[in-house]
């Protein structure tokens, strides 16, 4: 597997695996705009030359903040995305994150397994943030 900066050329596949992994999918476009956006770095995993996973966060003073992370339902609990966590970890840092944060939905017991075997620890709950359906967010 490899660990890659993610290019335009990637989209198809990350909104592919977006589409199978939530029920309210970022669209194409706001994927676009966060290659625009300068606070926001993309990543994707790349196995045998197909794009089985990607992470993208945004970076901005001492806080990094997990905007989107997934991986193809064909190659989950594989690792992909414990390789993509650590990756977007070690950048944060790189840019001097002290501190990086993420949602997750209440009811998503293996993202929160995921998240805090390396570390990741519950600090507030969002009540209503998601949609489709309708749930807290950890």
């Amino acid at each position: 597997m490899i660990l890659r900066a993610a290019t335009v050329d990637d989209l198809d596949a990350i909104c592919a695996i977006e589409e199978a992994s939530f029920s309210d999918p970022w669209s194409r476009e706001d994927f676009e705009a966060a290659f625009e956006n300068p606070i926001c770095s993309f990543h994707v995993a790349e196995d045998g030359g197909e794009v089985v996973g990607y992470a993208l966060f945004s970076l901005l003073y001492e806080d990094a903040e997990i905007m989107s992370l997934a991986v193809a339902p064909s190659k989950r609990r594989g690792g992909v995305g414990r390789a993509m966590l650590r990756r977007v970890v070690e950048c944060a840092s790189i840019g001097e994150a002290q501190t990086v944060f993420l949602e997750v939905r209440a009811s998503n017991e293996a993202a929160i397994a995921l998240y805090g075997g390396i570390g990741f620890e519950p600090i507030a709950v969002r009540k209503k943030y998601y949609r489709r359906p309708t749930e807290d967010a950890i």
